[in-house]
């Protein structure tokens, strides 16, 4: 469900998707999590199907929102409807 949501979202904005999953549900190892974070370049969009599957933490939230602010990648959560841009 997630991931068909994710390739609309894509497919819908004219974006190519680039998948990273995480298999382990850990705060200390995730691996694709930290792929994706230097992946991402500015302009890039970091969309994620749910706020809960990107952080386990308030301040883990606003720690890689931050980060992605600071690199000028937008942020998009689908089912939380939330966008944060560069300001």
């Amino acid at each position: 469900m997630q991931v068909d949501a994710l390739e609309r979202y894509a497919e819908a904005q004219g974006k190519a998707l680039v998948l990273y999953v995480d298999k382990v549900s850990s705060r200390r190892v995730r691996p694709q999590l930290d792929g994706a974070m230097k992946a991402m370049t500015r302009g890039d969009v970091f969309a994620v199907y749910k706020l809960d599957r990107l952080a386990r933490s308030t301040k883990e939230l606003y720690e890689l929102t931050d980060e992605m602010n600071n690199r000028e990648v937008e942020f998009v959560s689908l089912s939380d409807n939330s966008i944060l841009r560069r300001q």
